[in-house]
C-alpha cells in the first residue's frame, strides 16, 4: 500500500505515481503531519487521467475530519 503525505489541510506533500485499470477504485493510505493515518478514495478513473478523492480523518471509529479534491493518475486507459 502506498503511502502518501498530507498536511493538516489536506495538501498533498508527496504522492506516488499511482497506476490503475480504467474505472476501477483504488485505496492508499495516507498520513497527515500529526501522524494520523487518513484512508484516501481514488477512482474512478476518467478519461482526463484524473480522479476524484475523498479525504476521510478517522480516529477511534468516528470521523474528525473530511476533504475533497483531484488527484492525478499516471497509467489510466
Amino acid at each position: 500500500m502506498a503511502i502518501v503525505r498530507a498536511d493538516d489541510d489536506g495538501r498533498l506533500l508527496a504522492a506516488p505515481h499511482l497506476r490503475f485499470p480504467g474505472g476501477q477504485t483504488s485505496v492508499v493510505a495516507v498520513e497527515n503531519e500529526a501522524g494520523d493515518r487518513i484512508s484516501l478514495s481514488i477512482g474512478p478513473v476518467f478519461r482526463s487521467r484524473e480522479a476524484q478523492w475523498l479525504v476521510v480523518w478517522r480516529r477511534g471509529g468516528g470521523t474528525i475530519g473530511r476533504l475533497t479534491g483531484r488527484v492525478s493518475v499516471f497509467g489510466a486507459d
